[in-house]
This record gives structure tokens, sequence and C-alpha cells, in this order.
């Protein structure tokens, strides 16, 4: 997230997009450039968690938080904030989930591990199609009262402030709009 945002302010890119949780809703605010920059929430979704066939969930139809919080993590993430626990809330820190979490750097890298160990990745929707492997299964995290945060995540446009997108770049957004929130 960070890397797309500094990228747009630096102007190595016009537009950015990246999944934001509740548990980081406000991890913009730090940067004394994000005023310089405007945030569109393009979609909202629920939390899923993917798994591979040596999990405990694999065959179930919906999980509770509660039920899988304590479980071995891997994230799709490679942000040093991230590697650094500063991207969980403090909910997530008091459960102790920064000690057992993976991170990769790579989709293949992911699936690898879901297919042989019993971890589990939270997605959001517009991330949980990218594994080809018919094995790994996308289970929806039932909303409730344990849940550390709201249970929403936000697909996020970023521009910076002040300027048009071009017609590339709103035909880009409208594709991208398509293919992942289904307008």
């Amino acid at each position: 997230r960070s890397d797309v945002v500094q990228q747009v302010l630096d102007g190595n890119a016009d537009i950015g997009f990246f999944v934001r949780n509740d548990a980081d809703a406000k991890s913009m605010i730090w940067n004394k450039e994000a005023g310089r920059l405007e945030f569109q929430v393009l979609d909202q979704g629920n939390y899923y968690i993917c798994v591979g066939p040596k999990s405990k969930f694999y065959e179930r139809e919906s999980v509770r938080y509660g039920e899988v919080k304590d479980c071995m993590q891997i994230a799709l993430d490679m942000e040093e904030s991230a590697k650094q626990d500063l991207y969980f809330d403090n909910d997530l820190l008091r459960d102790g989930i920064q000690e057992q979490m993976i991170f990769f750097n790579t989709v293949s890298g992911c699936e690898h591990f879901l297919l042989n160990s019993d971890a589990v990745l939270f997605a959001s929707k517009w991330t949980i199609g990218c594994f080809a492997n018919p094995l790994v299964r996308t289970i929806p995290v039932g909303v409730e009262r344990d849940l550390p945060t709201e249970g929403i995540n936000e697909l996020i446009l970023v521009t910076r402030a002040g300027e048009q997108m071009n017609e590339t770049e709103r035909m880009f957004v409208e594709m991208v709009m398509e293919r992942f929130c289904g307008e």
C-alpha cells in the first residue's frame, strides 16, 4: 500500500490500486503528503480465507474469525511495515498473530505453502481468484462479533489531488471495475 501511494506521489504512476482493510483503514494518514492524494473507494467486500487440503477447514462452507485467528497464517505482502508488525491493528497484535505469520511475495509461493501446510491466507474478494490450483479453496469468514474489526475490505483507487484522469486511465479503471467488482 505504501509503495503504491509513494509511486503515485512521486509521479512514477498516475493511478494506483490497493486493498485496505479495517485494520489499516487509517494507514495513509501518517504520510505528510497524503493531502496531495485522492483516495476513492471502488468496492467493498467481506473477508475470506484460502486453504489447502491439509487444513482442518477445507470442507467447511464458512468459518468464524475466532476459529482461524490462532492458525498459522500466510500473507501475500512484502511491505517492510508488514514484516515489522506495523501493519496489524492493536487487536491482532494482542492476539499474537505476528508470531505465526509467514510473508510471500508471489502468488505461487502462497499457493505452494497452502497446498503443503494447514496454514490459512486471509484474502479479499478481488484476490480470491488468483490461485490457479483447484485444490486451493476459498471460504467466507462469517461476519461476527469476535472479529477485531468490522470485517470489510475496500478496493481503493489513489490519484494525485486535482489531476484529472485521461481517457486511457478512465477506461482502465472501468475495466478493473468490470473485472473485479462486477460493474
